[in-house]
């Protein structure tokens, strides 16, 4: 395990758990004063407190990352009309609305179908539908990988297995 952990902050934590300066002499570590060994039990103890801090700051920066990736993999499914975004859901409202009850009011779509000219209001509501479950599926598929890799880097116990933690 010390191979995996720098050497200098191991000293700093001895030597604050010791209450005296600890340096390196060869492979051991000793008190500056009087240049005594220090026990292997303090060195142990001081590993593990070194590991933990260690994995702590991995973990933290394991879920940045996640996040980051995450946060890029939404804004990829949304970013080509970020404004059109506003109206998503008074979209989908008045199409779902609209398919219940063919008489319902849809302002918003009916302001659409003059506008754009390219569709018949029936064939505007089920593109909106289609759409609007097409990004739910998606987005949900994205927000269970963020959900499932986020409790992955919290169980995580050791350094390999937070680094086999990748979007």
């Amino acid at each position: 395990m010390q191979d995996e952990i720098s050497v200098k902050p191991l000293v700093d934590i001895l030597s604050l758990q010791l209450g005296e300066q600890v340096v390196m002499s060869g492979d051991s570590y000793v008190y500056m004063q009087g240049l005594l060994p220090v026990n292997q039990s303090d060195v142990d103890v001081a590993l593990l407190e070194q590991k933990s801090l260690y994995l702590s700051d991995l973990r933290k920066s394991k879920s940045n990352e996640i996040t980051q990736a995450f946060n890029n993999a939404v804004e990829a499914i949304t970013s080509a009309l970020p404004h059109e975004m506003v109206s998503w859901r008074n979209q989908e409202d008045e199409a779902r609305a609209y398919i219940a009850d063919s008489t319902t009011a849809t302002p918003f779509i009916d302001s659409q179908v003059a506008t754009r000219q390219l569709e018949t209001k029936d064939e505007l509501v089920a593109k909106i539908i289609a759409n609007a479950d097409a990004y739910q599926v998606a987005y949900a598929s994205l927000l269970g990988k963020y959900q499932n890799l986020s409790n992955a880097i919290s169980v995580a116990t050791t350094v390999d297995e937070l680094n086999l933690i990748v979007w």
